[in-house]
């Protein structure tokens, strides 16, 4: 949740310090529907940097339902709170502590396909 939130501050309130597109872009040519924004590296990753900032909040927000970034912020977390909340009620498994993570950042889970809903975070 706090990367999502901290991606989303960069994007609606952008600061010099920390150039986010400079690492990412939204991709155009995604294959996703039209209303949904596809996050892509700009630079290639490693298995070095496989757990850096800029390589999860690319699974992150791509595993996510749309976000629409013309909400508050404010509104934005709570939808994001009880989407993540709702979603680890329903997924949640105590015998494969992987289910623990929306999208889990071990090496193994990490390379599977990610399924999302597509529904959008209202």
């Amino acid at each position: 949740l706090l990367d999502i939130l901290f991606f989303v501050k960069c994007v609606k309130f952008p600061d010099g310090s920390f150039p986010v597109f400079e690492y990412v872009s939204f991709s155009s040519l995604s294959t996703r529907s039209a209303s949904f924004s596809k996050l892509v590296h700009r630079s290639s990753s490693s298995v070095l940097s496989h757990h850096a900032f800029f390589c999860r909040i690319v699974r992150l927000w791509n595993s996510l339902p749309h976000i629409d970034l013309s909400l508050s912020f404010h509104a934005i977390k709570i939808h994001l709170k009880n989407f993540l909340w709702s979603h680890f009620i329903s997924t949640f498994n105590p015998s494969l502590p992987c289910s623990f993570h929306f999208v889990c950042p071990c090496c193994k889970c990490s390379h599977q396909s990610i399924t999302s809903n597509f529904s959008t975070i209202i």
